[in-house]
């Protein structure tokens, strides 16, 4: 029977030494692929606003002392109104988004009037509202890649503006409420 012959690891370093032109060249020529890819690539840029929603208490009672209860079904809702089209229209409107998402994506010339609509998407897409398990908080991510024009601050202003319109629209809502009991 032939004797095996171990191939060890000197060996493969023999090898590498003999090669060493061909393993710089491949090394470098890898490392530069990947510079210029990571380049090329456009930037990405993430907001998160994170809010508590809690049910509202009423401060008047209409018929007597009321008993608080848990709705299982509260925080759900709430976070279908959150990712809800009306809350992202008037963060466009409250923003001006449509002309500094428009141009900085050179769709607000083609769209004309469209063009509202077009952002109303482009938020909505870029928008992820987020649920934290066996808690009252929810998180609102906005992440988009930087456009022609640099939207830096506008990401993380939308994201805000999310919470901020989400917030006064339960207030509005618990205002009429109380006012409606008051009368």
């Amino acid at each position: 029977m032939p004797e095996e012959t171990k191939i060890h690891f000197l060996d493969y370093w023999q090898v590498i030494q003999s090669r060493k032109e061909i393993v710089i060249a491949v090394a470098f020529l890898v490392i530069l692929t990947g510079i210029l890819v990571t380049f090329e690539m456009p930037k990405v840029y993430e907001a998160a606003a994170l809010i508590r929603v809690k049910e509202d208490i009423p401060d008047l009672y209409v018929l007597g002392r009321s008993e608080s209860r848990y709705d299982p079904r509260f925080l759900g809702t709430q976070y279908e109104i959150i990712k809800s089209k009306p809350i992202v229209e008037e963060t466009v409107r409250r923003l001006g988004l449509t002309e500094k998402l428009g141009k900085a994506m050179g769709y607000l010339e083609l769209l004309g009037d469209r063009s509202f609509d077009q952002t109303v998407k482009v938020v909505s897409r870029s928008m992820k509202v987020q649920q934290f398990r066996e808690t009252d908080l929810i998180q609102i991510r906005v992440r988009l890649s930087e456009p022609k024009d640099t939207v830096r601050q506008d990401i993380a202003d939308i994201a805000n503006t999310v919470a901020d319109v989400f917030r006064d629209l339960n207030l509005a809502r618990n205002r009429e409420k109380e006012e409606k009991a008051l009368k």
